[in-house]
Parts: C-alpha cells; sequence; structure tokens
C-alpha cells in the first residue's frame, strides 16, 4: 500500500509541475505566470475557467456569468465542477485530482482482479494515457502511433496531460469512477450502505456531466435488464440505485425543466452546438461499435458462466455507447455526439484489463514492474519539464495589473464594456467584474438580447456600420457559438458550414444605423469602459473626451461611465 501511496505523491508532483516550472521559462518581464492562459487549454480558458471564478466570487446558481435581462437564471451547465474548481483553485487541483483518480481506479481495478501489480500498472498508464484503451487494437497508422506514445513517453510530443483538463476529466472523471466503485461493491455484497452510495454517487453525477450522467443511466437499465434476464438477485440492487439515484437528481431536472422552459431555450440550445436528425449514427463511428462488439463477445466467453455479474457489470457500460451516441433517434437531436466517446474511455480500457488478467497467466516480476514504472514516470515528468519550458502560460503583465485593479477598486459585480473577445473573457476568468458583452456558450441570455448588447457595445466604441458588419461576421462564434453552425446528421464528425444568413446581418446593420441616430444610454447597467491596445485597434473614439478616466497605465486607460 505503501508504494501506491507513494506513487500518489510522484503523480500530483509530476501534474502540478508546470506551476511551478512555467515562472521560470518566462524570462520577459512583460510578462507574468498564470495557471489558465490565452495559450491553455481553449475550454479551460473560455467557458469553464470563468465559471469556476465566477463561483469563487459567490455566483453558484446563476449560471450567466454575464448580467442578462432575467434576475434569476437557472443554471446553464452543471453546478458541481466550478464550485470544486472554486474550492480547490486553478493550482492546487492539479495535485489533488489527478491523484485521486488515480487512487480510485487503483482501488476499483484491484476490486476486480485481485491483481495488485496489474491494477498498479493499469492505474498508472491510465491516468497518463486514458486514450491507450481505444487505441487497442490499432484501427489506423495514427492510432499506432498514438499507443507507441501513451507507452513509450519518450516518443511521445509533449503537451498537457488530459487528466490536467478541467473540467473533463480532472473534476467529472473522480465522480464518475466513484460511482462506478460503489455499483460494483453494491453488486458483490448487496451492503445497504453500498447501495446508498453507488445511488447517491449515481445521482451526483447529474451535476457534473450530462456525458456521464447519460451513460451511467442507460448502462444502468442494460445491466439491470440483463440482470433480470438472467434472474440474478443483482437486478433488484440496480433498480434500487436507480431510484435513489433519480432522487438525489431531483434539484437537477428542476432546474432544467426551469431552463426548457425560458422563451428563448431554443436559442441556448442550438447555441452549444447540437445535431437534428432521427438517422441511425454508422459510418462515423462504425470502428467503435466494432471495439465494443468483440470486447463484450471476448468477456461472455471469459466470464459468461463464471461471474456473469462481472460480465454485465463491464458489458452494459460498453453497450451503453450504441444508444447514447444514437440518441437522436429517439430525441430527434443529439448534443455535441463526439463527446461520448470520453465517457468509453475507462470502460474500454478495464474490459482490457479483466481479459489481459484472465488469458495472461504470466506472473509479471516486481523488479520488472518497477522499472517500468519508473521509467514511465521519469517520462512523463520530463515531458512536462519541456512543456513548461516551451510553452508557459503567460499574460502581458500589463493586462494583468488592470485586472488587479478592477478587483481592487470596483465592487464586484460590476459590468466592464470591451469590445474585444479575449478582454472579454479575460474580465470573466481574471476579475470579480461582469461584462456588458456575453460570451454566447457562458450566458443564458436570449439571442435577441445578446444582439442588443452587441449593438451597444458597438456604438459606445465608436463603430461605423461597416466596423458593425464586420466584427460580427469575424466573431460570430464567440458572440453566438454554434447558433449558425449546420446542424444535420453526423455533422459534429466531419468539417461543417458555418455561415450568418446575410439577411439577418442586413436586418441587424439596419437597427444599429437606427441606434446610431438615437440618444441616450445603454438600457443595461455599464459601469466602466475598458480601453486597451485591442479595444484602440478596433475602436474610433475617444472615452477621455467623453468619460472619467480612472486608469491609466501601460497603454490601458479605465473610464467610469455614468458617474
Amino acid at each position: 500500500m505503501k508504494w501506491v501511496i507513494l506513487t500518489a505523491f510522484v503523480i500530483a508532483v509530476i501534474f502540478g509541475s508546470h506551476h511551478f516550472l512555467m515562472p521560470k521559462f518566462i524570462p520577459n518581464l512583460d510578462f507574468v505566470y498564470r495557471p489558465v492562459a490565452p495559450n491553455s487549454n481553449i475550454d479551460e480558458y473560455g467557458y469553464y475557467g470563468p465559471r469556476a471564478n465566477s463561483a469563487s466570487h459567490g455566483d453558484l446558481i446563476v449560471s450567466d456569468i454575464y448580467l442578462s435581462e432575467h434576475e434569476v437564471d437557472p443554471a446553464l451547465l452543471p453546478i458541481l465542477n466550478p464550485l470544486v474548481m472554486a474550492i480547490l483553485g486553478f493550482m492546487f487541483y492539479d495535485f489533488i485530482l489527478p491523484p485521486v483518480a488515480f487512487l480510485l481506479v487503483y482501488f476499483l481495478s484491484l476490486r476486480l482482479t485481485s491483481a495488485k501489480i496489474p491494477s498498479l500498472l493499469f492505474a498508472i498508464i491510465f491516468i497518463f494515457s486514458p486514450l491507450v484503451g481505444i487505441s487497442i487494437p490499432p484501427t489506423s497508422f495514427s492510432s499506432l502511433k498514438y499507443l507507441s506514445a501513451s507507452i513509450v513517453p519518450f516518443l511521445g510530443a509533449k503537451g498537457p496531460l488530459l487528466f490536467s483538463r478541467f473540467e473533463f476529466p480532472a473534476v467529472t472523471f473522480p465522480f464518475f469512477i466513484l460511482a462506478l466503485y460503489f455499483l460494483w461493491r453494491a453488486l458483490e455484497e448487496g451492503k445497504r450502505k453500498f447501495i446508498l452510495a453507488a445511488g447517491a454517487s449515481f445521482g451526483l453525477l447529474f451535476y457534473t456531466y450530462l456525458y456521464d450522467w447519460a451513460t451511467f443511466l442507460v448502462s444502468l437499465v442494460i445491466l439491470f435488464s440483463l440482470l433480470l434476464l438472467n434472474r440474478k438477485v443483482e437486478a433488484k440492487t440496480v433498480a434500487l440505485i436507480l431510484a435513489i439515484g433519480f432522487l438525489v437528481s431531483i434539484p437537477y431536472w428542476l432546474n432544467f425543466f426551469a431552463l426548457h422552459s425560458l422563451a428563448h431555450y431554443a436559442d441556448i440550445a442550438n447555441r452549444i452546438g447540437i445535431e437534428i436528425s432521427h438517422s441511425f449514427r454508422w459510418g462515423s463511428v462504425w470502428k467503435s461499435y466494432l471495439r465494443d462488439v468483440i470486447l463484450t463477445s471476448i468477456l461472455f466467453l471469459i466470464l459468461g458462466k463464471k461471474n456473469f455479474t462481472l460480465f454485465a457489470y463491464l458489458a452494459s457500460f460498453l453497450l451503453s455507447y450504441f444508444i447514447v451516441v444514437n440518441a437522436q433517434v429517439i430525441l430527434g437531436f443529439n448534443p455535441q455526439p463526439d463527446h461520448w466517446y470520453r465517457v468509453q474511455l475507462f470502460p474500454v480500457a478495464l474490459s482490457l484489463l479483466i481479459i489481459a488478467v484472465h488469458l495472461i497467466k504470466i506472473k509479471l516480476p516486481k523488479g520488472y514492474a518497477a522499472a517500468f514504472i519508473i521509467f514511465f514516470l521519469a517520462g512523463h515528468g520530463y515531458m512536462q519539464y519541456a512543456f513548461s519550458r516551451d510553452n508557459p502560460y503567460k499574460i502581458e503583465k500589463s493586462y494583468a495589473e488592470s485586472y488587479a485593479w478592477l478587483n481592487k477598486n470596483t465592487d464586484s459585480g460590476s459590468v466592464v464594456a470591451s469590445i474585444s473577445p479575449d478582454t472579454i473573457t479575460n474580465i470573466a476568468l481574471y476579475t470579480h467584474n461582469k461584462s456588458l458583452l456575453p460570451n454566447g456558450g457562458n450566458t443564458t441570455a436570449s439571442n435577441n438580447e445578446i444582439w442588443v448588447r452587441y449593438m451597444y457595445v458597438s456604438k459606445l466604441f465608436g463603430f461605423s456600420e461597416k466596423d458593425f458588419t464586420e466584427f460580427i461576421e469575424s466573431n460570430r462564434n464567440y458572440v453566438f457559438q454554434d447558433y449558425f453552425t449546420e446542424k444535420s446528421h453526423d455533422s459534429s464528425f466531419r468539417a461543417k458550414s458555418d455561415e450568418m444568413p446575410q439577411e439577418l446581418l442586413k436586418a441587424r446593420k439596419e437597427e444599429y444605423d437606427t441606434l446610431l441616430q438615437t440618444a441616450g444610454s445603454a438600457p443595461f447597467r455599464v459601469d466602466y469602459l475598458y480601453f486597451g491596445p485591442r479595444e484602440k485597434e478596433l475602436s474610433g473614439i475617444n472615452p477621455a473626451a467623453i468619460y472619467r478616466k480612472v486608469y491609466d497605465k501601460d497603454d490601458i486607460q479605465i473610464y467610469e461611465i455614468g458617474k
């Protein structure tokens, strides 16, 4: 056990090392290190980081990190993830969540196999290379190349580790694996405490990740059916877990129905990216189908008679992919269906472990295992060093100082106007302020409200009709996300068209022209105008002639509006 704990400590050091290494590789005094920065993961920087920052300032229930036309909005995305990040912080989560995930993977694997060394090797490989399972067997040259790079890290490219990425999988996976662990303990022992723990863990998934809870739900239904057909008493256990999970999930459904009841719910749904069809998915994912069928068949041959409950447990999570990736057949839509493969990573890898343990009877010498672990961890440690050296996360010091000024000298929740998507994202990520113009993927505002806000921001910054049109055409994916992106069958698995209707743009341009001719302030709260190099490149005004300057340093000015 002490070697497992030591390994978990080394994993924490490797995953968290970039927080200490990257600042040392920023020799330019014009830049400063930030754990989440423009050159880090785009989802962390643009969406999940701002949500976590908002949660750290007490905005836990209202998902819209910008002020919208509603006093209280339902949550747009699950609220548990930003709460966890707000508690742990952008730096410390790397030292905590990956080793926790490693320990959970190890204990579940050990419980299923009773093989200490294979379980330890599996947990180490998976936490650093979670895609390795879906690369076996290799289905293309690229997957073969990835497989070798996963096992022998010195052959791999430098880059961020997947389990450093939040919200998925750093925050969401520990909850998913915990539910898997308690589910098996409940099936294996049938004790009330494990049934309650499994049901509660399943219920918590509704507050972490859509793809986790939906897959887990479908898998439980399949598991129940398999056990019931084979007259296994464990079917009752699964039914109880389902019931408990649904009880825990009640607040989720209340929030979902409140969100769905919004008059502009269609705007929100279309902005996050969906496919609309009733067609069965085949050509784009047939290799995954084939892999799951092969694995299920091998598991049945190995476990079907010997331990049917374990077979059903594993097979249900493999077979659930056929249903979730084709949810559109029943629902008529599927949200970002290319994301469903993420929940397959662990069930596929775990199935391969179970198959290997049952088929390969060679006892692995401890010395060889230790040598591999040292080599593997040292390799990934070096890769993190090289990655930190070549790609430190940073922002300009001048911007960082202006954000620090906002935090120190403005009220929490005060609204800052900017026309630059980069500045707007930074305000949401690094300050306690809100932004007048929202990111379409992080707001419950309607499309119409976003348009009106964009018009007033454009007017504040002196946009001409031409500026108005050029900006929205080049930044429509930021302002409206996937709203104008093709949503036909299988579009998530191929290049897709993305074009704003010209008649819509023409109508909005005419509205903006009318707005330019009118006087009066914006119908939204605006406290400050941010005027840095990005804004100056776009703007056609001199705010100093209109507003009172309250900050002026390094070519960045902040003006107070309406006071």
